[in-house]
């Protein structure tokens, strides 16, 4: 469905079920049709300095356009995680209220660090997370989704890489390939999406992405996920979330990890820290 209802720029992937190679199912991708030394990641571009503004502009616009595609063209009867085209029925773990189906993905991580809170190296106020969550299922504040779409969810500029620029032009080019770890897509609400998070240093605030990515994601069928105060401080949920399934992913410390997984933790203790701390007094209506 993503290669026919959106123009994202993923290879045709092939699923092997029959666990007759590895004792296990798998994705197997297809090389891409370019060398890697002709692409760049997306946040190393912009460290780098090599986009102009208006470069920036119009990548932003184009990575809107293709989740507002995604989101609006790629939808389920059924919220929760997606299953193989050949199952008959959804999972048990399905439901078709997607306030229910995060409230359950929700609790299932937050008691997951709470009992084990010394080894993921973080301690919250869990009393007053849950009381904060409460306010807001009272509130019903994840009850105005109305079609399951599906969410790349932990997606991020990381899995974006760019064309680099030709002898011709001092501009990069477009958005070459996109490389989704779809380990964690799920059926439910666009603005769950870690790109609608928007620049850390304004995550707490839930205000999002920038204005030129929210006009390509209306452009490219996307609806207004972030109008209204109330989703502003859903998206702080969301984040919270993020920053849970972060933690529990990459479990406890290790001796001789990698770098790049010690500061993966090291953003979500942060993000829980400043996002727990501006519910206290955000609205939900």
């Amino acid at each position: 469905m993503i290669h026919t209802k959106t123009a994202i720029p993923i290879r045709e992937f092939t699923l092997d079920t029959s666990q007759s190679i590895v004792p296990f199912q798998y994705l197997l991708s297809p090389p891409l049709p370019f060398p890697s030394t002709s692409i760049v990641s997306l946040p190393i571009a912009r460290a780098s300095g090599i986009l102009s503004r208006k470069a920036e502009l119009s990548i932003d616009l184009l990575l809107g356009a293709f989740l507002g595609q995604l989101h609006s063209g790629v939808q389920n009867d059924w919220y929760g995680q997606p299953t193989l085209e050949n199952s008959p029925s959804p999972p048990t773990d399905t439901g078709y209220s997607w306030q229910e189906t995060f409230t359950g993905l929700f609790e299932g991580v937050l008691g997951q660090v709470e009992e084990d809170e010394a080894a993921y190296g973080i301690t919250l106020p869990y009393a007053d997370i849950r009381l904060y969550f409460s306010r807001a299922i009272g509130s019903f504040l994840f009850d105005d989704v109305e079609v399951p779409s599906l969410v790349w969810f932990t997606g991020s500029e990381y899995d974006i890489y760019l064309t680099l620029h030709s002898s011709t032009t001092s501009e990069p080019g477009t958005i070459a390939a996109i490389l989704p770890n779809i380990a964690h897509a799920i059926w439910g609400d666009p603005l769950l999406e870690a790109l609608m998070m928007g620049p850390e240093d304004r995550m707490a605030q839930g205000e999002g992405p920038s204005s030129a990515f929210m006009e390509g994601y209306k452009d490219g069928g996307g609806g207004p996920v972030l109008v209204f105060t109330r989703q502003k401080t859903k998206r702080i949920w969301y984040s919270i979330f993020l920053a849970l399934v972060v933690l529990t992913k990459y479990g406890p410390n290790r001796e001789g990890e990698g770098l790049w997984i010690t500061k993966k933790r090291q953003w979500a203790r942060a993000a829980l820290g400043k996002a727990v701390l501006a519910l206290k007094d955000a609205p939900c209506y």
